[in-house]
């Protein structure tokens, strides 16, 4: 290989190596949500044209999201807390699923609360025309974490379920915008932060 060849190869290396690193680093750093004409929004580019992911809703109010971060198990219902960790290189909200029934936007550094019947219940984040499904069993009285993260790829940016960890969970749940407080049990009135149909 002739030395411009070779100059070139290690070129085209350090790019990549590059973009991984910015990539990484992207994923690395909390997302701060704050409100931006009334909806909770987190900011990804901060130019003089800035560039934002947003929810479609309200925020609940600050009373509705001390409680939630109590954590205090329910004995009518079980509650699910879903985070989305990282922006992973989306530019607009995830939708989040029950059921087949999209419920709430998940906004990088976001939590929403699920309150859910006991059961079995197929939570979704979905994006474009892919998403990805985790299938919950809760029974009353539970309070469960769930957490989504990007997926890098060479080719593709996605999303999808982390495993586990329920003391991590809870913290980055603690320090999160709480995006909506979703009730899924039968005769549930709209709720704050979503609106979701009686049934």
């Amino acid at each position: 290989m002739t030395e411009l060849g070779m100059t070139q190869r290690h070129g085209r290396l350090l790019t990549v190596l590059s973009l991984l690193l910015g990539l990484t680093a992207c994923g690395s750093l909390p997302d701060e949500v704050t409100d931006v004409n009334g909806v909770p929004c987190m900011t990804f580019r901060k130019t003089h044209a800035p560039k934002r992911i947003c929810a479609a809703n309200p925020a609940p109010s600050a009373e509705v999201a001390r409680e939630i971060k109590t954590f205090a198990p329910d004995p009518a219902s079980a509650q699910v807390l879903v985070k989305l960790l990282d922006r992973a290189g989306a530019t607009r909200a995830l939708s989040l699923r029950v059921n087949g029934q999209a419920v709430a936007d998940l906004v990088p550094g976001g939590l929403v609360r699920l309150r859910l019947s006991p059961g079995e219940h197929e939570l979704a984040v979905a994006w474009g025309n892919q998403q990805a499904t985790l299938s919950v069993q809760v029974r009353a009285g539970d309070v469960q974490f769930a957490e989504v993260g990007g997926r890098f790829r060479f080719w593709d940016v996605g999303f999808g379920w982390n495993a586990p960890d329920t003391e991590g969970a809870r913290k980055r749940a603690a320090s999160a915008r709480v995006l909506a407080d979703v009730d899924l049990r039968p005769q549930a009135a709209n709720v704050s932060g979503s609106v979701t149909p009686t049934r």
